[in-house]
């Protein structure tokens, strides 16, 4: 998207979308097996069907999209949600 005028001063070029919590230096990330001496594995920032609601929106409408995921069990998650997003 270009700003209007005859030159542009700004051109939009990615989305970005955040979920935000406190920082947690303990734990990093949504992990597939439990952390060391404990049966956490942390959180999902994002419940997967959401994730996969909004790649495929932008995707539809054009955007890039780059996903920061923590942890093996995020990544998963974020892979998955791409792979339902490729056919579009």
């Amino acid at each position: 998207m270009n700003m209007p005028g005859p030159e542009p001063v700004c051109h939009i070029s990615t989305y970005r979308w955040c979920r935000k919590r406190s920082l947690n230096f303990l734990h990093a990330g949504l992990q597939r097996d439990p952390f060391l001496d404990s049966e956490d594995k942390d959180i999902a920032y994002l419940e997967v069907q959401l994730l996969e609601e909004v790649i495929k929106k932008r995707l539809r409408q054009g955007w890039p999209v780059c996903v920061h995921a923590n942890g093996d069990a995020a990544i998963d998650r974020t892979l998955d949600a791409f792979g339902c997003a490729r056919d579009l």
